[in-house]
């Protein structure tokens, strides 16, 4: 009887080392493959840098994007959010021709944060 006690107190301490150890690890969920959980930059508004990002965009096509003048992004444009990370864009830009004289051209674009750090071009379409 005398060794049967320890031998009982020995594992309850092994019992209670392995309840603390299993808390770490994650129990089974009935999650399909295809639920994630959102990251962060997914769940908020990027609207502001989408514009941002639009402009970078526009200027690729201009005779002289040094040249280039947006407006305000809060001034005179207008640009919508339209499912997850996808921004839709109107607003203008004022530049320089090939031959110098300053001309306004409004521009239309869909625009698509796809990561943390990444933008992709959906649609652009610029008009005299």
């Amino acid at each position: 009887m005398k060794n049967l006690i320890p031998a009982i107190l020995f594992l309850f301490i092994i019992i209670y080392i392995n309840s603390l150890c299993d808390e770490d690890v994650p129990t089974k969920t009935n999650k399909t493959k295809t639920e994630t959980k959102a990251t962060p930059w997914q769940e908020e508004d990027n609207s502001a840098m989408a514009y941002l990002m639009m402009e970078d965009f526009v200027k690729r096509l201009l005779k002289s994007p040094g040249s280039a003048k947006f407006p305000n992004i809060f001034v005179r444009s207008d640009h919508t959010k339209r499912s997850g990370q996808t921004y839709e864009i109107i607003s203008y830009v004022d530049s320089q021709s090939a031959f110098g004289a300053l001309l306004r051209t409004k521009f239309f674009g869909v625009i698509k944060k796809v990561s943390k750090d990444e933008w992709e071009l959906v649609e652009l379409k610029l008009f005299d």
